[in-house]
Order: structure tokens, then sequence, then C-alpha cells
């Protein structure tokens, strides 16, 4: 049996005779069948030729790199044996001799100087709307260092990475994000100066170099689920820094960060940042001034004091939350080490009813606690009412309820 296989799709033909070139229109004819039934984009954004010296031409768009391998089986799934299908690579993901084009950061024509950054390079992406798609691992082999104040400025308004589903309908193959290659404790500026900056921003960070990325602002992202700037880094010492725009943290699946301190601090309050962090981070504290912010991970601290929180995942650790200003929604069974609510803070817990346990609950007078669903909860401590008396707070712990007086800790 003979298998050509792009991305995550495969079709398998049998061979049916023994004569190559007779073969060879058997596969080509099943290729053509298979692109028909439109179940196959990655085959049909290539176009197939067969000749009679029995060879299958793959070829792709102008300067976009492809994958197709074929691979041979006996039927049943056993070792091949005679049978042979060689790859005859001239523009694959791997090895991409003519891999060229504008949107290749890996041709040194598209770099000013004629030449791919090096280590030592400081790297500005600037005054351009020309796409950033392919050749994205050019930064990072052989062990790129690039100098601290790197950045990508507001005027940059071209996409960097490609989107997890390609535009003709597949999950995409290649690779998705533009890895740079940093020199330890640098620190990168995102979205600095006058411009409306770039819908698609997809930097992956995961060499374990310390690293500051301060992003002043980004684009619109491409839709309400996505965000402009996506970032993968790893180092246990990061700290992103947010003026506004639209961030996400690991937020795919299978992806992992780590992150000692996120800092959210819009210029407005209400509407100028969002920040969301996926399942596979590991966040040790999130400082937010306002903005949208996400979480659907374990947190060590949170310091909220403007804005609204969604939680949907994960335990707070030791540091706990302290809510001055902002409004927490929490979608979570995380358990909550401590919590401190000050005057007309809102927690909002009605939208999920596990298990949870508080440790120590501090609220201040004019703080709201919402958990309706108290009686499936461990409050270890109980809920303590500092500085004012009952009527003074707004809290709902569900119907049939017991409230024992006593000292606050």
């Amino acid at each position: 049996m003979f298998i050509i296989t792009i991305g995550n799709k495969a079709i398998t033909v049998v061979a049916g005779s023994t004569v190559a070139a007779t073969v060879a229109t058997t596969i080509y004819d099943a290729v053509v069948d298979a692109i028909a039934t439109g179940n196959y984009p990655e085959f049909a954004e290539l176009s197939w030729d067969n000749d009679t010296s029995a060879v299958i031409t793959a070829t792709g768009p102008a300067g976009v790199p492809f994958t197709a391998v074929g691979t041979t089986t006996e039927t049943g799934g056993g070792a091949a044996d005679a049978q042979t299908f060689v790859n005859a690579s001239t523009n694959s993901l791997t090895s991409s001799p003519i891999g060229s084009g504008p949107n290749w950061a890996s041709v040194a024509a598209n770099w000013s100087g004629g030449a791919v950054p090096v280590s030592g390079d400081l790297v500005i992406i600037a005054d351009s709307e020309i796409d950033i798609l392919y050749g994205l691992t050019a930064l990072t082999s052989p062990g790129v260092e690039l100098l601290t104040g790197s950045r990508i400025d507001a005027s940059y308004t071209g996409r960097i990475g490609l989107p997890l589903i390609n535009e003709n309908g597949y999950e995409e193959y290649r690779d998705r994000y533009f890895q740079m290659g940093m020199a330890a404790n640098a620190t990168i500026f995102i979205g600095q100066g006058p411009g409306q900056g770039s819908s698609r921003i997809y930097l992956d960070y995961e060499i374990a170099d310390a690293l500051t990325i301060r992003v002043f602002s980004t684009g619109q992202p491409e839709s309400p689920d996505d965000e402009a700037l996506r970032i993968i880094c790893v180092d246990a010492a990061n700290v992103i820094e947010m003026t506004q725009g639209s961030v996400g943290l690991a937020r795919e699946p299978g992806q992992v960060s780590t992150v000692a301190t996120v800092k959210v601090e819009p210029l407005d309050p209400q509407s100028d940042a969002t920040f969301r962090a996926g399942s596979g981070c590991t966040l040790a504290t999130l400082i937010a001034n306002g903005g949208t912010i996400e979480t659907d991970c374990a947190l060590t601290t949170v310091t909220l004091m403007a804005g609204v929180w969604t939680h949907t995942g994960g335990a707070i650790g030791a540091g706990g939350i302290t809510n001055t200003a902002g409004t927490i929604i929490d979608l979570s069974n995380g358990a909550i080490t401590f919590y401190i609510g000050r005057e007309e803070r809102v927690y909002d817990h009605r939208g999920d009813f596990r298990a949870k346990t508080y440790t120590a609950v501090d609220l201040y007078p004019g703080a709201t606690w919402l958990d309706p669903n108290a009686a499936a909860n461990t409050y270890t401590a109980g809920i303590d009412l500092n500085q004012g008396r009952l009527e003074e707070f707004t809290i709902d712990v569900g119907p049939n309820r017991r409230i024992t007086p006593g000292t606050v800790a």
C-alpha cells in the first residue's frame, strides 16, 4: 500500500500492479478522487501531476511551504517489502531550499542589510504591512540571542504567524509561532509608537531566558475569541507588562507557559486591556488595575485594583486574593487560601456549583459576597465581617444557613 500524508490527513492506495507507471497513475487518480470529495483541503491547495515515468508531482502556491510525505506499508500494516516511494522534496516544510518570497523570516533579502538577524542583533519590526508567515524558526537556530530592546512597533500592521485553522479549512500543520531567541534578561517592546498595530502576532519564547515583555498596544484581534498578541514563554522569572490591547498566554491546547508576574495597567480601566491565560500556564502573580482578565490556571497571588477578572480553573495559593476595586467572577472549583474584599468590591461564585474550599474570607463594609451554593463548600474559618455590621455587607450564601457569631481573626 502507498500512503501520502499532508498534516493530519492521509490518502492510502492499494498498488494493484507491479508496474511502476501503473501504480503512479493509480495513486494520482486516488488523490484526484479524494480532492473531489472536498474532505482533503490540504491536498486541494496543491497542483498534482503524473507523467509516464512513474513520477507524481505536487506543486504548491508560490512562496508557500508544504509537506507531502510518501510512505509504504504492506496490506494489514506490515513492513513494506521491495516497493519504493521516494520523496524528492523541493519545497517542503522541513527542507525548503527554494522557500522564498516576502513572507519568509528566513530569507535574507527581507531584512535590512540583506542578512537574517544573528546573536547580538537588535531586531526592529516596523513601518510595514507585509505578513511574516513562514521560516519562523530562523531566529532560534543556531542559538540566536537577540539584544534587549528588540521590538515590534505599532506601525507594523502585517501579521506574524499562522492561525490554527488555515484559510482553506484545515488544521494548520506548518510552524505557526515566530520563534525568537533572546539574550537572558532581555526586554521586548511591543506596540510602541503611532499606528494601529497588528491583528495577529504569535510569538514563541520557549527558550528559558528570563524576559520582560512590555506591551504598549496591539491591533484589534481577528475574532472576539482570539487575542491580537499570543505568547508562549517558559522561564519562571518572566514578566509581562501590558498597557492596552489584547494578550493571550499559552491559550491553545497543549501549550504551556511559566510567568512570574503579569501586570495589567490600562490607560482606561474599563476597556483598554484584555489578558487571557490558558490552562497550561504556571502563573505566580497577577496584578490588575483595570481591563478584562480571564484565567484558566492556578495562581499564587492576585491583586485586583480595578476591572473584571473571570477565573475558570485552578486554585489560588498562599498569596490569596486582594480585591480592592474590582469584580471577580469565579467559575472554578479551585480552592482559595484567603480572600480580602474591600468596599464596593464583588466576588461572584453563582456560575459554578462544584464543591470549593475557602480557607479564610475577610470582607469590609460595602463588599459583596455571592456564593448561593455555600452549603456544598467548605469555609474553614467562616466569613469575617471586618469593621462593620451585617447590614453593611451584601452576602448571599443560599437559603437555610446558620450564622455563628464570633470574633474576627
